[in-house]
Protein backbone atom coordinates (compact mmCIF):
# COMPACT_ATOMS: atom_id res chain seq x y z
CA UNK A 1 0.00 0.00 0.00
CA UNK A 2 2.84 2.10 0.58
CA UNK A 3 4.12 1.68 -2.76
CA UNK A 4 1.10 2.45 -3.90
CA UNK A 5 0.68 5.83 -2.06
CA UNK A 6 4.17 7.02 -3.04
CA UNK A 7 3.32 5.80 -7.03
CA UNK A 8 -0.16 8.04 -6.88
CA UNK A 9 2.20 11.04 -4.74
CA UNK A 10 3.99 10.84 -8.26
CA UNK A 11 1.26 11.99 -10.44
CA UNK A 12 1.29 15.85 -11.90
CA UNK A 13 -1.97 16.61 -13.49
CA UNK A 14 -2.45 20.35 -15.06
CA UNK A 15 -5.21 22.91 -14.04
CA UNK A 16 -7.95 22.47 -16.17
CA UNK A 17 -9.28 25.58 -17.50
CA UNK A 18 -11.72 25.54 -19.97
CA UNK A 19 -11.32 27.76 -23.26
CA UNK A 20 -14.27 30.85 -23.45
CA UNK A 21 -15.19 29.60 -26.93
CA UNK A 22 -18.23 31.81 -26.61
CA UNK A 23 -20.48 34.15 -25.08
CA UNK A 24 -22.20 33.48 -21.84
CA UNK A 25 -26.14 33.89 -22.71
CA UNK A 26 -29.66 33.07 -21.61
CA UNK A 27 -31.00 33.42 -25.14
CA UNK A 28 -31.74 30.69 -27.50
CA UNK A 29 -30.22 31.04 -30.65
CA UNK A 30 -32.04 31.86 -33.84
CA UNK A 31 -31.68 28.98 -36.59
CA UNK A 32 -31.58 29.30 -40.15
CA UNK A 33 -33.94 26.05 -40.56
CA UNK A 34 -36.55 25.90 -37.78
CA UNK A 35 -36.74 21.87 -38.34
CA UNK A 36 -33.12 22.54 -35.99
CA UNK A 37 -35.53 23.23 -32.98
CA UNK A 38 -36.70 19.67 -33.25
CA UNK A 39 -33.29 18.70 -31.52
CA UNK A 40 -34.44 20.14 -28.62
CA UNK A 41 -37.70 18.26 -28.15
CA UNK A 42 -36.55 15.04 -28.44
CA UNK A 43 -34.98 12.47 -27.02
CA UNK A 44 -32.37 9.42 -28.71
CA UNK A 45 -35.77 8.37 -29.75
CA UNK A 46 -36.47 10.93 -32.43
CA UNK A 47 -37.70 10.30 -35.34
CA UNK A 48 -35.47 9.57 -38.39
CA UNK A 49 -38.01 11.12 -40.75
CA UNK A 50 -36.14 14.58 -38.56
CA UNK A 51 -33.04 13.46 -38.84
CA UNK A 52 -32.94 12.58 -42.43
CA UNK A 53 -34.40 15.98 -43.49
CA UNK A 54 -31.84 18.14 -41.61
CA UNK A 55 -29.29 16.20 -43.31
CA UNK A 56 -30.75 17.03 -47.05
CA UNK A 57 -30.19 20.61 -45.95
CA UNK A 58 -28.32 22.95 -47.74
CA UNK A 59 -24.83 22.34 -46.59
CA UNK A 60 -23.25 25.61 -45.38
CA UNK A 61 -26.33 26.43 -43.70
CA UNK A 62 -26.96 23.38 -41.71
CA UNK A 63 -23.25 23.00 -40.71
CA UNK A 64 -23.47 26.77 -39.44
CA UNK A 65 -26.59 25.79 -37.57
CA UNK A 66 -25.50 22.36 -35.98
CA UNK A 67 -22.43 24.28 -35.00
CA UNK A 68 -24.72 27.08 -33.34
CA UNK A 69 -26.30 24.19 -31.15
CA UNK A 70 -23.05 22.95 -29.77
CA UNK A 71 -21.92 26.10 -28.45
CA UNK A 72 -25.35 26.84 -27.62
CA UNK A 73 -24.69 24.17 -24.99
CA UNK A 74 -21.76 26.20 -23.49
CA UNK A 75 -23.01 29.38 -23.75
CA UNK A 76 -26.62 28.49 -22.01
CA UNK A 77 -24.96 25.78 -19.85
CA UNK A 78 -26.62 27.34 -16.66
CA UNK A 79 -30.06 27.03 -18.01
CA UNK A 80 -29.51 23.68 -18.99
CA UNK A 81 -28.13 22.47 -15.67
CA UNK A 82 -29.13 25.35 -13.02
CA UNK A 83 -30.17 24.52 -9.80
CA UNK A 84 -33.70 22.18 -9.59
CA UNK A 85 -32.94 21.60 -13.44
CA UNK A 86 -32.81 17.69 -13.51
CA UNK A 87 -31.65 15.93 -16.55
CA UNK A 88 -34.57 15.21 -19.03
CA UNK A 89 -33.86 13.03 -22.80
CA UNK A 90 -36.56 15.08 -23.99
CA UNK A 91 -34.65 18.15 -23.64
CA UNK A 92 -30.73 17.62 -23.19
CA UNK A 93 -30.03 15.32 -25.97
CA UNK A 94 -29.89 18.33 -28.39
CA UNK A 95 -26.10 18.14 -28.30
CA UNK A 96 -25.89 14.39 -28.86
CA UNK A 97 -28.17 15.06 -31.57
CA UNK A 98 -26.05 17.91 -33.07
CA UNK A 99 -22.84 16.00 -32.76
CA UNK A 100 -23.60 12.64 -34.57
CA UNK A 101 -25.25 14.90 -37.64
CA UNK A 102 -21.53 16.73 -37.38
CA UNK A 103 -19.78 13.54 -37.59
CA UNK A 104 -22.63 12.22 -40.51
CA UNK A 105 -21.73 15.64 -42.44
CA UNK A 106 -17.94 14.74 -42.33
CA UNK A 107 -16.56 18.41 -42.88
CA UNK A 108 -13.36 19.19 -41.72
CA UNK A 109 -14.86 22.23 -40.16
CA UNK A 110 -16.79 20.40 -37.71
CA UNK A 111 -13.09 19.13 -36.15
CA UNK A 112 -12.36 22.23 -34.80
CA UNK A 113 -15.92 22.08 -33.07
CA UNK A 114 -15.81 19.01 -31.59
CA UNK A 115 -12.71 20.10 -29.85
CA UNK A 116 -13.81 22.87 -28.57
CA UNK A 117 -16.37 20.96 -26.17
CA UNK A 118 -13.09 18.92 -25.09
CA UNK A 119 -12.04 22.30 -24.50
CA UNK A 120 -14.59 22.54 -21.70
CA UNK A 121 -13.75 22.05 -17.91
CA UNK A 122 -15.01 18.57 -16.31
CA UNK A 123 -18.20 19.68 -15.54
CA UNK A 124 -19.49 20.71 -18.63
CA UNK A 125 -18.14 17.12 -19.82
CA UNK A 126 -19.91 15.27 -17.18
CA UNK A 127 -22.87 16.59 -17.34
CA UNK A 128 -23.24 16.43 -20.71
CA UNK A 129 -21.62 13.18 -21.82
CA UNK A 130 -20.47 11.23 -18.60
CA UNK A 131 -18.30 8.17 -18.83
CA UNK A 132 -19.21 8.33 -22.99
CA UNK A 133 -16.20 10.72 -23.17
CA UNK A 134 -13.83 8.27 -22.19
CA UNK A 135 -16.09 4.99 -23.35
CA UNK A 136 -17.04 6.70 -27.09
CA UNK A 137 -16.08 9.76 -27.51
CA UNK A 138 -13.32 8.93 -29.69
CA UNK A 139 -15.55 7.51 -32.49
CA UNK A 140 -16.75 10.49 -33.28
CA UNK A 141 -13.11 12.35 -33.78
CA UNK A 142 -12.27 8.85 -35.66
CA UNK A 143 -14.20 10.21 -39.18
CA UNK A 144 -11.95 13.56 -38.93
CA UNK A 145 -8.54 12.33 -37.94
CA UNK A 146 -7.08 10.58 -41.12
CA UNK A 147 -5.37 14.02 -42.30
CA UNK A 148 -5.44 16.24 -39.41
CA UNK A 149 -2.31 14.32 -37.25
CA UNK A 150 -1.18 17.85 -36.47
CA UNK A 151 -4.19 19.15 -35.29
CA UNK A 152 -4.79 16.26 -33.04
CA UNK A 153 -0.81 16.29 -31.71
CA UNK A 154 -1.29 20.26 -31.33
CA UNK A 155 -4.78 19.75 -28.94
CA UNK A 156 -2.96 16.73 -26.86
CA UNK A 157 -0.21 19.34 -26.43
CA UNK A 158 -2.24 22.63 -25.25
CA UNK A 159 -1.74 23.75 -21.74
CA UNK A 160 -4.57 23.12 -19.16
CA UNK A 161 -6.43 20.36 -20.79
CA UNK A 162 -8.33 17.80 -19.13
CA UNK A 163 -7.04 14.23 -18.71
CA UNK A 164 -10.11 12.60 -20.19
CA UNK A 165 -10.51 15.51 -23.40
CA UNK A 166 -6.84 14.60 -24.02
CA UNK A 167 -7.43 10.58 -23.57
CA UNK A 168 -10.26 10.66 -25.74
CA UNK A 169 -7.84 12.36 -28.48
CA UNK A 170 -5.40 9.65 -28.19
CA UNK A 171 -7.85 6.60 -28.67
CA UNK A 172 -8.71 7.48 -31.62
CA UNK A 173 -4.79 6.72 -33.18
CA UNK A 174 -4.53 3.90 -30.90
CA UNK A 175 -7.63 2.82 -32.87
CA UNK A 176 -6.57 3.55 -36.19
CA UNK A 177 -3.76 1.73 -35.57
CA UNK A 178 -5.52 -1.32 -35.18
CA UNK A 179 -8.44 -0.45 -38.17
CA UNK A 180 -6.13 0.79 -40.81
CA UNK A 181 -2.43 -1.07 -40.29
CA UNK A 182 -1.19 0.35 -43.08
CA UNK A 183 -0.71 3.64 -41.26
CA UNK A 184 1.18 2.27 -38.24
CA UNK A 185 4.03 4.17 -39.67
CA UNK A 186 2.63 7.78 -39.67
CA UNK A 187 0.81 7.03 -35.95
CA UNK A 188 4.31 5.66 -34.36
CA UNK A 189 5.94 9.18 -35.77
CA UNK A 190 3.01 10.82 -34.18
CA UNK A 191 3.47 9.07 -30.86
CA UNK A 192 7.66 9.97 -31.27
CA UNK A 193 6.95 13.70 -32.13
CA UNK A 194 4.51 13.70 -28.63
CA UNK A 195 6.99 11.74 -26.52
CA UNK A 196 9.69 13.84 -27.41
CA UNK A 197 7.85 17.40 -26.92
CA UNK A 198 7.00 16.13 -23.43
CA UNK A 199 10.33 15.57 -22.78
CA UNK A 200 11.77 18.44 -23.80
CA UNK A 201 8.79 20.18 -21.93
CA UNK A 202 8.93 17.99 -18.66
CA UNK A 203 9.10 21.22 -16.41
CA UNK A 204 5.60 22.87 -17.97
CA UNK A 205 2.79 21.81 -15.45
CA UNK A 206 0.15 23.37 -17.81
CA UNK A 207 0.81 20.32 -20.45
CA UNK A 208 2.73 17.76 -18.19
CA UNK A 209 -0.38 15.11 -17.31
CA UNK A 210 1.36 11.65 -16.06
CA UNK A 211 -1.95 10.24 -16.73
CA UNK A 212 -2.27 11.17 -20.27
CA UNK A 213 1.10 9.88 -20.92
CA UNK A 214 0.46 6.61 -19.37
CA UNK A 215 -2.15 6.38 -21.45
CA UNK A 216 -0.32 6.67 -24.33
CA UNK A 217 3.08 4.61 -23.57
CA UNK A 218 0.40 1.80 -22.56
CA UNK A 219 -1.07 2.24 -25.90
CA UNK A 220 1.85 2.58 -27.79
CA UNK A 221 2.87 -0.70 -25.89
CA UNK A 222 -0.07 -2.82 -26.80
CA UNK A 223 0.71 -1.83 -30.22
CA UNK A 224 3.95 -3.51 -30.14
CA UNK A 225 5.78 -0.34 -31.18
CA UNK A 226 9.60 -1.16 -30.53
CA UNK A 227 10.33 1.80 -32.30
CA UNK A 228 9.50 4.15 -29.29
CA UNK A 229 11.75 2.48 -26.36
CA UNK A 230 14.16 4.96 -26.27
CA UNK A 231 11.62 7.88 -25.94
CA UNK A 232 9.08 5.42 -23.45
CA UNK A 233 12.55 4.88 -21.14
CA UNK A 234 13.30 8.54 -21.17
CA UNK A 235 9.25 9.21 -19.51
CA UNK A 236 9.53 6.76 -17.08
CA UNK A 237 12.89 7.74 -16.35
CA UNK A 238 12.33 10.83 -16.08
CA UNK A 239 9.18 10.20 -13.79
CA UNK A 240 6.78 11.34 -16.37
CA UNK A 241 4.04 8.34 -16.50
CA UNK A 242 2.00 7.48 -13.99
CA UNK A 243 3.16 3.77 -12.98
CA UNK A 244 -0.63 3.18 -11.52
CA UNK A 245 -1.91 3.84 -14.82
CA UNK A 246 1.17 1.99 -17.27
CA UNK A 247 3.08 -0.28 -15.00
CA UNK A 248 6.49 0.49 -14.43
CA UNK A 249 9.15 0.80 -17.28
CA UNK A 250 9.94 -3.39 -16.26
CA UNK A 251 6.39 -4.44 -17.09
CA UNK A 252 5.77 -1.91 -20.33
CA UNK A 253 9.44 -3.48 -21.51
CA UNK A 254 8.04 -6.65 -20.71
CA UNK A 255 4.96 -6.15 -22.51
CA UNK A 256 6.00 -4.52 -25.45
CA UNK A 257 8.51 -7.39 -26.48
CA UNK A 258 6.45 -10.19 -25.71
CA UNK A 259 4.52 -11.98 -28.60
CA UNK A 260 0.83 -11.43 -26.42
CA UNK A 261 -1.64 -9.30 -28.14
CA UNK A 262 -4.36 -7.38 -26.30
CA UNK A 263 -7.71 -7.42 -28.14
CA UNK A 264 -8.21 -3.74 -27.91
CA UNK A 265 -10.06 -3.45 -31.53
CA UNK A 266 -13.00 -1.14 -30.91
CA UNK A 267 -16.31 -1.00 -33.15
CA UNK A 268 -16.34 1.90 -35.38
CA UNK A 269 -19.33 2.63 -37.12
CA UNK A 270 -20.42 3.41 -40.48
CA UNK A 271 -23.52 5.71 -40.66
CA UNK A 272 -25.77 7.83 -37.93
CA UNK A 273 -27.82 5.43 -38.59
CA UNK A 274 -26.07 2.63 -36.18
CA UNK A 275 -24.87 4.96 -34.01
CA UNK A 276 -28.20 5.77 -32.88
CA UNK A 277 -29.49 2.09 -33.02
CA UNK A 278 -26.10 1.57 -30.25
CA UNK A 279 -27.20 3.91 -28.00
CA UNK A 280 -30.73 3.07 -27.84
CA UNK A 281 -30.11 -0.56 -27.70
CA UNK A 282 -26.82 0.36 -24.71
CA UNK A 283 -28.16 3.21 -22.88
CA UNK A 284 -30.02 3.11 -19.96
CA UNK A 285 -33.02 4.73 -20.54
CA UNK A 286 -33.58 3.34 -23.66
CA UNK A 287 -32.79 -0.22 -23.06
CA UNK A 288 -35.86 -2.55 -22.61
CA UNK A 289 -37.77 -1.37 -19.96
CA UNK A 290 -37.56 -5.56 -18.46
CA UNK A 291 -33.36 -5.59 -18.43
CA UNK A 292 -33.77 -2.48 -17.61
CA UNK A 293 -35.91 -3.66 -14.19
CA UNK A 294 -33.27 -7.11 -13.88
CA UNK A 295 -30.54 -3.97 -13.71
CA UNK A 296 -32.05 -2.45 -10.85
CA UNK A 297 -33.36 -5.40 -9.18
CA UNK A 298 -30.03 -6.78 -8.54
CA UNK A 299 -28.29 -3.75 -7.62
CA UNK A 300 -30.64 -3.27 -4.86
CA UNK A 301 -29.88 -6.82 -3.56
CA UNK A 302 -26.46 -5.61 -2.83
CA UNK A 303 -24.38 -6.79 -6.02
CA UNK A 304 -22.50 -5.16 -8.40
CA UNK A 305 -21.70 -4.98 -12.09
CA UNK A 306 -18.54 -4.41 -13.63
CA UNK A 307 -19.84 -0.93 -15.33
CA UNK A 308 -20.38 2.02 -12.95
CA UNK A 309 -22.29 4.16 -15.90
CA UNK A 310 -25.76 4.97 -15.87
CA UNK A 311 -25.69 6.81 -19.07
CA UNK A 312 -23.73 4.04 -20.87
CA UNK A 313 -25.97 0.91 -19.21
CA UNK A 314 -24.31 -2.05 -20.65
CA UNK A 315 -25.25 -5.39 -18.67
CA UNK A 316 -21.97 -6.93 -17.62
CA UNK A 317 -21.25 -10.45 -15.76
CA UNK A 318 -21.77 -9.84 -12.26
CA UNK A 319 -18.94 -10.22 -9.95
CA UNK A 320 -18.94 -10.21 -6.29
CA UNK A 321 -16.23 -7.14 -5.73
CA UNK A 322 -16.58 -3.97 -7.71
CA UNK A 323 -13.41 -3.53 -9.80
CA UNK A 324 -13.00 0.44 -10.06
CA UNK A 325 -12.26 1.93 -13.27
CA UNK A 326 -8.62 3.54 -11.98
CA UNK A 327 -8.28 0.17 -9.70
CA UNK A 328 -4.65 -2.18 -11.58
CA UNK A 329 -6.81 -4.68 -14.21
CA UNK A 330 -7.67 -8.26 -12.74
CA UNK A 331 -5.84 -9.63 -15.93
CA UNK A 332 -2.48 -8.87 -15.05
CA UNK A 333 -1.58 -5.82 -17.50
CA UNK A 334 -0.82 -3.57 -15.40
CA UNK A 335 -2.65 -0.83 -16.49
CA UNK A 336 -5.88 0.42 -15.00
CA UNK A 337 -8.89 -1.07 -15.61
CA UNK A 338 -10.64 1.76 -17.79
CA UNK A 339 -8.02 1.57 -19.98
CA UNK A 340 -7.91 -2.44 -20.20
CA UNK A 341 -10.73 -4.91 -19.88
CA UNK A 342 -13.24 -2.37 -19.07
CA UNK A 343 -14.05 -2.05 -22.86
CA UNK A 344 -13.42 -5.85 -24.23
Amino acid sequence: MKRQDEEWAEIRTPKVIDKAVVQLSIDAPQFTHDIINELYRNDLNIDQQIISEILSLPRKTVLEDLHNVVYDSISRFDVFVGKDIEWNPETHEFLMHAVLLLVELKDDSSLEVLLDILRQDNDYLEVWFSDFLTDGFWELIYPFAHNKFNVLKNFLLEPNRYTFSRSAVSDVFMQMALHQPEKRGEISAWYKEIFEEWILRQDDDTIIDTEVIAFLVSDAVDLKMKDLIPQITELFTNGLVAKEVSGNLEKSLLRINEEIKYDQKRKVFNSITERYNYFLSSWIGYKNEDEHEQYINLNSKGKEVVTDSLRNFNPQPIVNTKIGRNDPCPCGSGKKYKKCCENK
